[in-house]
């Protein structure tokens, strides 16, 4: 049997972890469904208590610092996910740039891992944000396990852009899914920012696709070379942690 009163708070946490813009008070509730009488106490305690922050400038709520430790100590302690940090740190070794673990969330990319390289230039990311799949090489390394209908319900408002790079075109996506299919291997160019290029493979786990795992760089370091490279290391790396996956039945 559902706790209720449990129940409304992890829907309140999952809905604007989800949304990396935030919820106002009104579009929680048309979200959560839960009463506006009932919603308004139990935000209040989430932001007493730092679950959730609210931007003054925007009436908006968003994640708050006290989730983040809560799933910082989850990351830092689960064994598994230490393993596959361990694999991720080679990777990011042998190309000496920075790879990500991300999973999907209601469209969204959602980092799980991050393994910063050690070149003075390196692209900025955080474990716990989100982007919109369809802008990320991990994305759409993720995205590619759906068919053509489920790719559209995920995005019934269409693709919005995130720089002058980023594809709003539905049918376009669908062509880029279906070389990922093919080809194994997700490219970014300059879609989630400016001058950002990324590599991603899709991890999978009892033959279905869970996860993703990208290695992302600054475009000017980019060359055929280097992404031959990449796509080795990628291809070496989602074996291993295919092997730690079906193991330990984490995702």
């Amino acid at each position: 049997m559902v706790h209720n009163p449990t129940y409304r708070v992890i829907s309140i946490l999952q809905a604007v972890s989800n949304h990396q813009d935030g919820f106002t008070l009104s579009e929680l509730t048309k979200e959560t469904d839960i009463p506006l009488g009932t919603i308004s106490p139990i935000l209040k305690t989430l932001l007493d208590y730092r679950f959730l922050e609210l931007d003054s400038s925007t009436n908006k709520y968003t994640i708050g610092i006290q989730s983040y430790y809560i799933g910082s100590s989850f990351v830092s302690k689960n064994s598994t996910l230490d393993l596959i940090r361990q694999e991720m740190n080679s990777l990011s070794n042998d190309c000496n740039e920075t790879c990500q673990l991300g999973i999907l969330k209601k469209g969204q990319v959602f980092y799980l891992i991050k393994v910063e390289g050690q070149e003075p230039i390196r692209i900025v990311s955080e474990v716990g944000k989100t982007l919109p799949a369809y802008t990320t090489a991990l994305g759409k390394a993720i995205l590619s396990r759906y068919t053509e209908t489920e790719l559209e319900s995920l995005y019934p408002a269409g693709l919005k852009a995130l720089t002058s790079n980023t594809i709003t075109d539905m049918e376009l996506l669908k062509k880029q899914l279906k070389d990922v299919k093919a080809t194994g291997f997700a490219i970014e160019n300059g879609e989630s920012g400016e001058d950002t290029s990324c590599i991603a493979v899709p991890i999978c786990q009892n033959h279905e696709i869970v996860a993703g795992l990208s290695v992302v760089y600054p475009s000017f370091r980019e060359t055929k070379e280097k992404q031959d490279f990449i796509k080795t290391a990628l291809l070496k790396y989602k074996s291993n942690i295919e092997k730690i996956l079906v193991e330990h039945n984490l995702i």
